[in-house]
């Protein structure tokens, strides 16, 4: 813009500030850092915002009506008048209004319930172990290898927790069956996520010779307050010891299986 004044002309320009120096309030830096905003719950309070408008116009309607319908001003037939109409209809819309909103509320505490329901699903799945056993061929060959030679392995059990979870407690136990009976119970200690652990197998009198099938279980807990158990079985071949994972159960009340052919998806 240019102005005339007794010493000349005087442009007036706008000029922005740079983008350096605008400041944003930390309402503002906290809204541009969690972009996007949950979609879910914006669909659900946008018709809320828009139904209190439109029941803050209806209601001078019905006010104006029935300022109307007391002063009796216009009469269509004999028994009504234009006030009673206006109130009639704005009744209506504001009962319409009134049970929409609350349909609105009904879906956006559906919608809460939904991210409510996610989020403890992400924390079961993040606490979840996975305890199984992991040797590898100094466990598994013939007589034993490095520190379990000279018959070690007969002693100690490696295991590993596969899962992002950590394992709390974690104990086990070897089963012979019939016709020996013969049980040995492993040691509890607890076991982070991705770490390898050594359980020691207590022996009540010499360990066993027969190592052609062996059923295992290791129990553990997460930090959820959850009980886990892995079932295993030991086979002998050849003076070579295979270890096969058959199932990770839940045995938490009501258990389930997560892993193994009978898994399922839900608690049942």
């Amino acid at each position: 813009m240019r102005l005339l004044s007794p010493i000349g002309p005087i442009v007036w320009t706008r000029q922005t500030a740079p983008t350096s120096q605008i400041r944003r309030t930390p309402a503002q830096d906290s809204w541009l850092m969690n972009e996007p905003r949950d979609v879910a719950s914006a669909r659900a309070s946008a018709p809320l915002h828009r139904r209190r408008y439109v029941i803050a116009f209806a209601a001078p309607i019905v006010a104006v009506g029935g300022v109307a319908l007391a002063a009796g001003w216009v009469t269509i037939s004999a028994g009504t008048t234009v006030g009673e109409l206006l109130v009639a209809g704005g009744t209506l819309a504001l009962a319409w209004f009134t049970y929409d909103l609350g349909r609105a509320a009904r879906a956006e505490g559906d919608a809460v319930g939904s991210q409510v329901e996610l989020e403890r699903e992400r924390r079961e799945q993040e606490a979840q172990p996975w305890v199984v056993p992991a040797p590898g061929p100094s466990w598994t060959w013939k007589s034993g290898e490095g520190q379990y030679t000279t018959d070690a392995w007969r002693k100690l059990l490696p295991v590993k927790n596969v899962g992002p979870g950590a394992a709390l407690n974690g104990a086990g136990a070897l089963n012979w069956g019939s016709p020996s009976g013969v049980r040995a119970e492993m040691l509890p200690t607890s076991i982070g996520p991705g770490d390898r652990e050594d359980l020691r197998v207590s022996w009540a009198s010499a360990p066993q010779e027969d190592w052609r099938r062996v059923e295992g279980t290791l129990e553990y807990d997460d930090v959820i307050r959850r009980r886990w158990q892995t079932r295993f079985v030991i086979e002998e071949r050849e003076s070579v010891r295979c270890v096969q994972v058959e199932q990770v159960v839940d045995i938490s009340k009501p258990w389930r299986a997560v892993a193994g052919p009978d898994a399922t998806a839900t608690r049942r």
